[in-house]
């Protein structure tokens, strides 16, 4: 086949530009996903996915499955043929994001005892003592209020306190010394500092180039993320105090 001849260009021509938006204007954004439809979303709880995994299959951002899920009537685990509970959505929900069942159950309006029923039926182990106290966060607009560290770190009793004290440890040059400023043993802030950093999964301290304790990069993200749940908690419990002042 013969090969076409390209035709020369005019002398003093010059190629035509490529389009170009004009200045000061932003590039366009990507086009975003569409959103699943409604069947889409009641397959997908059907198979016990949670909002953050329909988010990861669909491209979507979790934030706008969460309004779907909602506006859709399906925030609550899909119902299984025989009417029992979904053990993959339970197991998300109780084991993987540390939920306490009473947490779950004032959100879906499932009893405790069912969905302590329905763990142990699916080889779930019930944390004892955990179902007969909400999560101190739940009242503040609960798991996807927060990030999932964030929410993680509060789930053990006794949390608020340890995460209060982590801000205190950076400029020690041990925390020996900061267990000392901090007026407590330190077996105790170690071993507090140790439950916080298994929660999230990595180091939150290090020993800076001066020889003092200073927050590794994810510390510093985790006390950035960590600060509105703390100022939130602080507010509430003072909203609290004062309506009982007023109202003994």
């Amino acid at each position: 086949m013969a090969r076409r001849q390209r035709r020369p260009r005019p002398a003093g021509s010059r190629p035509t530009p490529a389009p170009q938006l004009p200045a000061g204007l932003p590039a366009p954004s990507p086009a975003e996903p569409e959103p699943p439809g409604t069947e889409q979303l009641r397959d997908l709880t059907s198979q016990g996915y949670g909002p953050r995994k329909i988010a990861r299959i669909t491209g979507c951002s979790e934030r706008a499955i969460r309004q779907l899920l909602t506006s859709a009537g399906l925030r609550q685990p899909a119902p299984l043929p025989d009417g029992g509970i979904d053990p993959h959505w339970l197991r998300e929900q109780y084991q993987d994001r540390q939920r306490s069942l009473k947490d779950i159950a004032a959100e879906t309006g499932i009893p405790v005892a069912a969905l302590a029923a329905a763990a142990r039926k699916a080889g779930i182990r019930v944390r004892h003592g955990i179902t007969s106290r909400l999560h101190p966060l739940a009242a503040l607009g609960g798991p996807a209020a927060f990030p999932t560290d964030v929410w993680n770190a509060f789930t053990r009793p006794g949390a608020e306190q340890r995460i209060r004290r982590l801000p205190a440890i950076p400029g020690q040059p041990s925390l020996q010394h900061a267990a000392r400023q901090l007026g407590i043993r330190n077996a105790i802030l170690t071993s507090q500092v140790r439950q916080i950093e298994t929660t999230v999964g990595t180091a939150l301290l290090r020993t800076g180039p001066d020889g003092r304790l200073t927050l590794t990069a994810y510390g510093q993200l985790f006390a950035r993320d960590v600060r509105p749940a703390l100022e939130s908690l602080a507010q509430s419990r003072k909203s609290r105090t004062t309506i009982t002042e007023r109202y003994p």
